[in-house]
């Protein structure tokens, strides 16, 4: 009886020891940091420090700083590819790395182990990126010059300017983002500092259902039915929509974008030709051959006098 009892017995002390030690692991850090920056990884924890025992952090699985209670000295450094180690900044629960390069980018992570009983806790990864930003706002090009009519075709293409990662290209028109089935991604393309930037190609019919009425027309312009407004959105994450779709305007969502650019313009609709009214172009030919009749009878009696 009691052989059977202590697999129980240790099962349970086992048990009791694991809930004992239960807390609370995570790490802070930001998800884009520009290159040559700094980065804080701070490692929040609930673990008394008399029950403390050591804090690893990690970058890919792989040791970037260590402490452990008691050892002298208590804090180790590994080496970190595209990263220094601020000494000052850095202690049991923080690390501050400086001079980011983009080899630092990577899933960061902290390890929480106990003295009594020993166990060890890990955070969730968190990915960090170094990016290298925009220089420039987005490239439209493809607009002809002029009035466009309407059911034309209306095709646009916009670059992004070159950066690391590469910028997410989003088409708005009158403030909506547009059904990526009007779109076109074309690969994107490395330069020479292994930037990468791609291009969007818009291909937009027009017509009443994406036309704002105009404004008064200055005189003597071509008429103009309407407008339609464009705008091409570069950002770093992705665009995440808007925050009201019902809003006619552009208003990005609260997400907090790394980088965004944007460029803009404006196509002018020409008015269609209204179709002229039966009745009226019957009356028309009919006084335009009344004229005509007019006429002949007239030159008829002028060469009559002549003739004379």
């Amino acid at each position: 009886m009691a052989r059977h009892l202590l697999p129980l017995l240790l099962l349970a002390a086992v048990g009791l020891s694991e809930g004992s030690v239960q807390f609370h692991v995570s790490l802070r850090v930001p998800r884009f940091v520009e290159m040559g920056g700094s980065v804080l990884l701070f490692c929040e924890h609930s673990v008394a420090r008399e029950q403390l025992h050591k804090i690893e952090w990690l970058r890919d699985g792989r040791k970037l700083f260590q402490f452990v209670r008691g050892r002298q000295p208590p804090y180790r450094n590994f080496t970190t590819p595209g990263a220094q180690l601020d000494w000052r900044h850095s202690n049991e629960r923080q690390v501050m790395l400086r001079n980011l390069q983009f080899e630092a980018s990577g899933f960061y992570s902290c390890e929480v182990s106990t003295e009594t009983p020993i166990y060890t806790k890990a955070s969730n990864d968190q990915q960090l990126t170094v990016l290298l930003k925009q220089r420039a706002e987005p490239h439209i090009t493809g607009r002809k010059p002029g009035l466009y009519l309407p059911g034309e075709k209306l095709e646009l293409n916009c670059t992004a300017s070159p950066s690391r990662p590469e910028a997410d290209i989003t088409w708005i028109v009158n403030g909506k983002k547009v059904d990526d089935r009007l779109l076109q991604v074309f690969p994107g393309q490395r330069t020479f500092a292994d930037l990468t930037f791609s291009t969007v190609q818009l291909s937009l019919e027009l017509s009443e259902d994406n036309v704002i009425p105009a404004p008064s027309v200055a005189p003597g312009a071509p008429p103009a039915s309407g407008l339609v407004q464009l705008t091409c959105l570069t950002t770093i994450p992705a665009f995440h929509g808007f925050e009201d779709e019902h809003e006619n305007h552009l208003r990005p969502s609260s997400v907090r974008y790394a980088d965004k650019q944007m460029a803009s313009l404006t196509v002018e609709v020409m008015a269609p030709q209204p179709s002229p009214d039966p009745e009226a172009a019957a009356t028309m030919n009919s006084s335009a051959s009344a004229l005509a009749a007019s006429v002949a009878t007239f030159v008829a009696a002028v060469l009559a006098v002549g003739g004379r």
